[in-house]
């Protein structure tokens, strides 16, 4: 039997009906219909609320649906094809209007165009709502640059080291930011901290705070803020504070001090030292004797002397600068007092610096200075010398408060009511030792002897420090 074509097969009767295949079913949703049912939802949005959307009252706060459907209808409005499709679909007229856009010719036709985005009644588009502000920055970082002068502060280092080995100094945990103050030793991370300035003291929140410049036993410096440094040292387990040497006094024991006149009419201070540290040489020929000291076996050890005498000897380092200054004040009522108000202070770095920012300073009452003294502290802990001298004038502490640059009120302690003389005279008798049996009278103006019954009120004798 022959095999059937295919064209024969078809003809045959399909009793069966194996070829009757219904079409499949048309998905009616067309592009068309789409069109026609999102039309419809901005027909739905004005019977609801009988304006078209985005052309309601002014001010009101324009929904995510309603600026949907605002950007749809002005699509359909811009479509010409589109606006004749929905035409019997549009029961409000919202398409009555139309036009054909024309592409903009211009810069100045597309800032002209209806854009959504630069038509709001608000006119806000760049105000941020729910962007995360901008964090604060200080006004300055510090960073830690190579100290030049670090030559003149590494005897300070090894001394404070040899102090720790001996005992004459303590590590205490850190525990108190008023602890940090000028010529304080400190040790962050492992390496040892000098605080070699305070600068530009000043309360900000309720707090003290100050500029500092730090020298760190690694050769170099940096110029962090006071709260900022006690910062670290809370945060560091290990941070430390070394005490002050407990040798004793503010000199060696029962020194004997001498005094002669010196060129310019400064005072030159002098007092002895052991034999063996004044020759570099064992055995080496003593000096002669001094006049000053009427000592044979003794040499002149220059502890506090002008800068104009600067000459170190042997086994001589400085250690501060003392300053005596006057204020040159805009006003009034503290340039009356010109030649009995000065302030005495003290550095540990240069004199000059140190002054240089007086007007934006509170402690130098934010005005100029004028330099009236200024001596070099050798061998001497200059820090404690300054205290000693602010309490002995205590009663003539001028009492005064002004407000620092960001408007919070300061009280400067270092200036005082004095005439030059009396200061002169108080750095030579605190050098002696014989400013223990005096006291300054306030009334008087004048350095006084001290009764018996006085001595267990004074503030040299009765503080601990």
């Amino acid at each position: 039997m022959a095999r059937l074509t295919l064209d024969e097969l078809l003809a045959e009767s399909d009793d069966l009906g194996l070829l009757d295949v219904k079409p499949r079913p048309v998905n009616t949703s067309t592009e068309a219909v789409r069109i026609q049912q999102a039309f419809e939802e901005i027909n739905v949005f004005v019977d609801r609320q009988h304006y078209a959307p985005g052309e309601g009252q002014a001010g009101e706060r324009v929904s995510v649906n309603e600026r949907t459907l605002q950007v749809r209808l002005k699509t359909y409005r811009e479509n010409p094809a589109i606006t004749e499709q929905l035409r019997e679909f549009d029961r409000h007229g919202l398409l009555a209007q139309a036009t054909e856009a024309l592409p903009p010719a211009s810069l100045d036709d597309i800032l002209d165009l209806d854009d959504e985005l630069l038509s709001e009644s608000a006119e806000d588009i760049f105000t941020f709502r729910h962007a995360r502000p901008a964090a604060a920055r200080p006004d300055k970082i510090s960073e830690r640059k190579p100290c030049g002068d670090f030559a003149q502060f590494k005897p300070l280092f090894d001394q404070a080291a040899a102090d720790l080995v001996t005992g004459k100094r303590k590590s205490m945990k850190f525990a108190n930011e008023q602890e940090i103050e000028a010529g304080g030793f400190f040790i962050l991370h492992g390496v040892m901290v000098y605080v070699a300035e305070v600068n530009d003291p000043h309360i900000r929140n309720g707090k003290r705070n100050a500029r500092l410049r730090l020298i760190f036993e690694n050769g170099t410096e940096g110029k962090n803020l006071l709260r900022s440094l006690a910062t670290e040292l809370y945060k560091d387990p290990s941070g430390r504070r070394l005490s002050e040497p407990n040798a004793g006094p503010l000199f060696d024991p029962a020194p004997t001090f001498t005094t002669e006149a010196g060129p310019n009419g400064h005072r030159k201070v002098t007092t002895p030292v052991d034999e063996n540290a004044r020759s570099p040489h064992p055995g080496a020929p003593s000096p002669q004797s001094s006049p000053a000291s009427g000592r044979g076996s003794e040499r002149e050890n220059q502890l506090l002397i002008p800068e104009s005498l600067r000459e170190l000897q042997v086994n001589e380092r400085i250690t501060g600068c003392i300053y005596i200054v006057r204020s040159l004040p805009p006003s009034p009522e503290i340039a009356k007092l010109d030649g009995q108000l000065f302030k005495i202070g003290f550095t540990t770095g240069s004199f000059e610096d140190r002054i240089r920012g007086a007007k934006d300073d509170p402690t130098f009452l934010m005005a100029p200075v004028h330099p009236v003294r200024s001596y070099d502290a050798i061998n001497l802990n200059a820090n404690k010398f300054e205290s000693l001298m602010h309490r002995f004038f205590a009663d003539a502490r001028l009492d005064i408060e002004i407000m620092d640059r960001f408007g919070k009120p300061f009280r400067p302690r270092e200036w005082f009511l004095l005439p030059l003389p009396v200061i002169e005279t108080a750095i030579a008798m605190l050098l002696d030792g014989s400013i223990l049996r005096h006291r300054y009278d306030a009334v008087a103006g004048e350095i006084v002897s001290m009764q018996p019954h006085d001595l267990t009120n004074d503030p040299l004798l009765t503080s601990n420090g």
